[in-house]
């Protein structure tokens, strides 16, 4: 191992040593969605980008973040500048700058997205955990009160950016450098304060960010939900995670972790992505991706307060999804169950014809006991087990009482998501508590 290779190594474990406490949580799920590595071509001057993973099944989830190697050999080079360089990739991935950035300057845009991503961490985290390599004043830029405020967005920053470059002059691209991989970086001076600034430029994938995002959305979610996050971590990423991701979207990824993958054997074709951040390589284990899925059961609560879209947008997750599973039994209900009906795995046209001409019966009150009564009924007498269990509802319902109550309930070992309608009330099952038991938000 070279002596870069083994600073490296004691910076990670150094960094996934900080990343196992509370505070970090949300941080030490995301960040391991990427390996870390060093990069030898990395444009002069640029600390990191992001590679998006090509199918290559020796990456771990999501893709690459790559330091550049020469400044590891930096001897004021520290764990907490590289951990700042995996937050600030990590941030702008998060804030989708790249696909944000439509058809304005790419110079001027990516000066006031390393604004925010910056005066962020800062603001945030701990210098003793996270802090720049070269100081805060080499990458927090501006003091002026209209884009120094805590909410300030990058479309503001941009906005102030331009307004205030008279007549073109105001900043000034001095370099512009490339490497092998077409990523480049721009060197820029302020002519105001006679300062100049290095801007780096990710590689974006926007299928790939999105998709990124829709998990990292629903992971933020959960971990807020169970209290582990700061407050101040909360506010930063609520906005974003508020979530113009497609409620449905997350359902679907729901629905597909449940899928069971058979294994065939251990080998090193996929590596054991566990140890993979320790520095460790370990062969994994191959799969046969056919999912080995048997019953879903769905109780859809057809009382007033849901509306006909909501319903609609979900009955069309089940029409994509009842392909995956043997069968999927569907209850309709309101404070009382109105239909059972099972559609198996090729019955799409079936659940379509249900869905527009018999449609969903009810618009009463609601409330679950009969349901759960129910479910424990069917889990006795099918033979080849349950897979999930997924219920739409507002939430205004018996839940947390009939879940206390219920047999089935109380020992339940299959992932259960309870679909929470805009104005919904969260059933306070969905806790750290029951570990299988999660909500998602219908946000449009």
């Amino acid at each position: 191992m070279s002596e870069v290779e083994e600073k490296h190594f004691r910076i990670k474990k150094h960094i996934n040593q900080k990343l196992i406490c509370h505070e970090y949580l949300f941080f030490n799920i995301m960040l391991h969605k990427f390996n870390w590595k060093l990069d030898d071509s990395c444009p002069e001057g640029a600390l990191g980008y992001v590679k998006f993973k090509n199918r290559d099944v020796n990456e771990l989830d999501d893709g690459t973040i790559y330091i550049n190697s020469k400044v590891i050999t930096d001897p004021n080079f520290t764990h907490q500048n590289y951990f700042m360089i995996l937050l600030h990739e990590f941030m702008h991935i998060t804030f989708g700058h790249g696909i944000r950035q439509k058809d304005r300057d790419p110079m001027v845009w990516n000066l006031a997205a390393d604004h925010v991503v910056n005066s962020i961490i800062k603001r945030t985290f701990k210098p003793s955990d996270v802090f720049p390599f070269g100081g805060w004043e080499s990458c927090v830029l501006f003091n002026e009160k209209e884009i120094s405020k805590p909410k300030v967005t990058t479309e503001e920053v941009y906005d102030y950016l331009v307004r205030n470059n008279v007549n073109g002059c105001r900043f000034t691209v001095t370099s512009m450098q490339y490497n092998g991989k077409g990523l480049k970086s721009y060197t820029i001076r302020d002519n105001k304060t006679g300062k100049e600034y290095v801007i780096d430029i990710s590689e974006n994938n926007t299928k790939e960010v999105e998709n990124f995002n829709r998990i990292a959305g629903d992971i933020f979610q959960q971990i807020k939900e169970r209290g582990d996050l700061s407050g101040d971590l909360a506010a930063v990423f609520d906005k974003f995670y508020k979530v113009e991701i497609p409620w449905t979207d997350i359902l679907k990824e729901a629905i597909h972790k449940c899928l069971t993958p058979v294994p065939n054997s251990r080998g090193w074709k996929t590596l054991n992505k566990l140890f993979i951040p320790h520095g460790y390589t370990l062969p994994g284990i191959t799969y046969d991706f056919e999912p080995n899925t048997d019953t879903a059961i769905v109780s859809i609560d057809t009382s007033g307060s849901i509306s006909n879209k909501e319903l609609n947008d979900f009955a069309n997750v089940l029409v994509d999804s009842i392909i995956h599973f043997k069968k999927i039994i569907l209850i309709t209900h309101d404070h009382t169950i109105h239909q059972v009906e099972e559609f198996f795995k090729h019955d799409q046209q079936k659940l379509i014809k249900f869905i527009s001409e018999v449609g969903f019966k009810g618009r009463g009150g609601t409330s679950h006991k009969e349901v759960f009564d129910k479910i424990q009924e069917i889990d006795n007498d099918i033979s080849e087990g349950l897979s999930i269990y997924i219920s739409l509802t507002d939430g205004y319902s018996d839940i947390d009482e009939c879940w206390k109550d219920n047999e089935w309930s109380k020992k339940n070992t299959v992932p259960t998501y309870f679909i929470i309608t805009k104005d919904g009330q969260t059933p306070k099952v969905c806790s750290s508590e029951y570990d299988r038991v999660k909500s998602i938000r219908i946000n449009s």
